[in-house]
Order: structure tokens, then sequence, then C-alpha cells
């Protein structure tokens, strides 16, 4: 796993991120739905350790939970949705708690 898991998780977490990132025609923050959830699964190689039992070991047992339960609720998001839609989905404020809750567990075990 890589630190970029918590850069990740924050702008998950970040709603105002959200709107000005995935809302962008042009400019220094330019993204997605799709692509945070790619850099935060894959690019981290989050999506590698999700199932394995030794990942509580890595990040703690209350992060490995969160972040499970994290992958499940982003799976059933529809990003086909327009992103000024999918950011005020009821669903989207649940996945931002989950984000900004598994932060909180990330830094109680000092994970870089």
């Amino acid at each position: 796993l890589t630190a970029n898991l918590k850069k990740c998780l924050g702008e998950l977490a970040d709603i105002d991120f959200q709107r000005r990132a995935w809302l962008a025609e042009d400019g220094p923050e330019i993204s997605s739905f799709d692509e945070l959830i790619a850099q935060l699964f894959d690019d981290t190689g989050l999506s590698d350790a999700i199932d394995d039992p030794a990942l509580q070991d890595i990040v703690g047992r209350a992060a490995a939970a969160r972040l499970r339960t994290l992958d499940r609720a982003v799976s059933e998001i529809d990003s086909d949705f327009p992103p000024a839609e999918l950011i005020l989905l009821p669903e989207m404020a649940g996945i931002r708690e989950l984000a900004r809750q598994a932060l909180e567990d990330l830094d109680r075990v000092k994970f870089p």
C-alpha cells in the first residue's frame, strides 16, 4: 500500500474537492469519480490487499474493516450519473463519511 492512500481518501471525503475537480473543465484540479476510485483502489495497491486478512496488520483492524465497507459502497455507485448529480447522491454522503472515518482510523495507527 502506498502513502497516496490517505491522499485519495481525503479527496473522496471532501465534497468541496469533488465539486472543484469533478466539475472542472480545465485547471489544476481535474478528476472524476472513476479516476479517484481507480487511484484509491488500483494505484495504491488496495484492490490487491482488500481481501487479504493481513491488511489489518498493515492498517489496523478498524481501518481494514472500514476500507472493506468503503469498497462495497463505491462498487454500488452508478458512475454514469452526471458528476453534479453524482456528488449529491445520498450514497455519496455515506461514502464521504466512510472515507473520513478511514482516514481517522489510519491516523490512529500512524499509517504514513
